[in-house]
């Protein structure tokens, strides 16, 4: 069961703690915050929100509707959707669901092979997204997109210093494959990053669509692969790239 809600006008500290194996049918398999939420220096691990039929699972470990602050933190094998015999359940963000409105900031944390079946391996942004320092390996996306991360919508995202390795989006299953590290929907920056080893239908390392606004600056894609088209970046928004390093990405 869901371990903790944090009701809407709550202010919240949690420091130090494990949070394993909770579980909820529709969002929030661990943590549904309505309020102030800050975590520092936790692990979740293998929390999920399975979903239901007719419904799209949100936020594997956290369901974030209020204003959310993660530090030095470790999201480990956390899932959100469900296969079902016949029935494909989606979800939306495998660690980490910030709805419209909501606020994300994510700085000196792991995120590690956490699953959506759907958008956003191991986030999903619609609301304001900054995150410092942070490293992703091994998400997935599976039938979606944003192996990594997903983002859209008005609210800003900016990522600076971080380095996402080794995700994927769409393969598992055979469909969806945009953006194999982040797919954005919105207006994204990334800075000082590292993007490498991560792979997708089209855009290995990024995936910018139609309503994105994407700059990228200083940051380094090495190895990324699609098995269509942009191997480091797939672009059909506003993008600027300046002073990059591109290596080895292949489509």
């Amino acid at each position: 069961r869901r371990v903790l809600e944090v009701a809407v006008g709550a202010d919240v500290t949690l420091r130090g703690l494990t949070i394993i194996n909770g579980r909820h049918a529709d969002k929030a398999g661990a943590i549904l915050n309505r309020g102030t939420l800050t975590v520092a220096e936790c692990t979740f691990s293998g929390n999920t929100a399975v979903g239901e039929v007719g419904l799209t699972a949100l936020g594997g470990a956290i369901a974030n509707y209020g204003s959310l602050t993660v530090t030095d933190s470790t999201f480990a094998n956390n899932s959100v959707g469900s296969i079902f015999p016949g029935v494909v359940v989606p979800g939306r963000g495998g660690a980490i669901y910030s709805a419209p409105g909501a606020s994300l900031a994510v700085t000196g944390s792991v995120l590690t092979e956490n699953g959506a079946i759907g958008a956003g391996g191991a986030l999903h942004s619609l609301g304001t997204l900054d995150v410092q320092g942070t490293a992703f390996t091994r998400n997935g996306a599976f039938e979606g997109s944003g192996g990594a991360i997903y983002h859209a919508g008005a609210g800003p995202a900016t990522l600076s210093d971080c380095a996402l390795a080794d995700n994927i989006s769409g393969a598992a299953f055979g469909s969806g494959g945009l953006g194999g590290a982040i797919h954005s929907e919105g207006p994204l920056t990334v800075s000082g990053s590292t993007l490498s080893g991560n792979s997708a239908t089209m855009g290995g390392g990024i995936a910018n669509g139609l309503a994105g606004t994407l700059q990228v600056t200083a940051s380094t894609f090495l190895t990324n692969t699609a098995s269509n088209t942009g191997g480091g970046i797939y672009s059909v928004g506003t993008l600027v790239a300046e002073d990059c390093v591109w290596e080895a990405n292949t489509a």
